[in-house]
């Protein structure tokens, strides 16, 4: 008798499990749908761009890129998302790098300054971009 509600019961508990698997896979699929197409835009990659173009890149001339590319070292079409994308570019830190060694500062040096600018501004809040 103990046998049979042992397995009657792992029957159930099994059977919950799969249903709730089940669910939580759809449930996800469901969420997946809802955010196609939608980004997150932080609002630091905005604010070290504006850093780059207004620091980095001063006495450049936007128009071309191409020379500023080959100033810094980096491909020019990294030079026109920082210039050009009102939120940003999500800027790997290698180029960041790259950028700081050709304008001949650190890291610390340039983050220091994207403090000093935007110092109240920074934290983790992002928009979502369709």
């Amino acid at each position: 008798m103990f046998t049979q509600i042992y397995k009657y019961l792992l029957n159930v508990a099994l059977s919950c499990c799969k249903i709730l698997s089940f669910l939580a896979f759809f449930v996800m699929m469901a969420d997946k749908e809802n955010k196609k197409g939608e980004k997150r835009v932080y609002n630091i990659d905005k604010f070290v761009c504006k850093v780059i173009r207004d620091y980095c890149f001063q006495g450049y001339d936007f128009e071309k890129p191409k020379a500023i590319a080959d100033k810094f070292g980096i491909h020019y079409h990294t030079v026109e998302k920082i210039i050009h994308r009102t939120d940003g570019y999500h800027i790997p830190v290698y180029t960041l790098n790259t950028i700081c060694f050709y304008k001949g500062i650190k890291l610390s040096q340039f983050f220091e300054e994207v403090e000093r600018v935007y110092e109240s501004k920074l934290d983790d809040t992002f928009k979502i971009k369709k």
